[in-house]
């Protein structure tokens, strides 16, 4: 790309929430880890599957921030990935209100996800 093309100030607001998100997610990581050893009753191979899920969404977000931040192409399809797949969970659990909030977040990113000037950005 010959000219660089500024970042949208959405793009922005994504990457930073997706950074506290990897942040957060590695305390929660941490967190159960030390549950695993604080309080083995729970069961460890279920701590230890939630603390792998965990770091695996962590560095999935960490990768999210980062990649909008450096205009990471991959990270604009990685995106739109999530989304669809957020979508469809929410849509099987639609029978929950609490499900709503996340589907409705989720199709506002998705929208601002492909307006031109974002699409631009990322090179798409």
């Amino acid at each position: 790309m010959s000219e660089e093309i500024e970042r949208p100030a959405i793009v922005t607001i994504l990457a930073i929430i997706n950074l506290i998100l990897a942040f957060v997610m590695i305390v929660g990581g941490a967190l159960l880890t030390v549950g695993l050893v604080a309080l083995p009753e729970i069961g460890i191979p279920f701590m230890a599957i939630m603390g792998g899920i965990t770091l695996i969404l962590a560095i999935l977000y960490l990768i999210l921030g980062i990649g909008f931040i450096k205009a990471w192409r991959v990270s604009w399809y990685l995106a739109i990935i999530v989304g669809v797949i957020d979508i469809v969970l929410s849509l099987l659990s639609i029978l929950s209100v609490v499900s709503i909030i996340p589907l409705a977040i989720t199709i506002i990113i998705l929208y601002f996800l492909f307006k031109p000037d974002v699409k631009a950005y990322f090179g798409i």
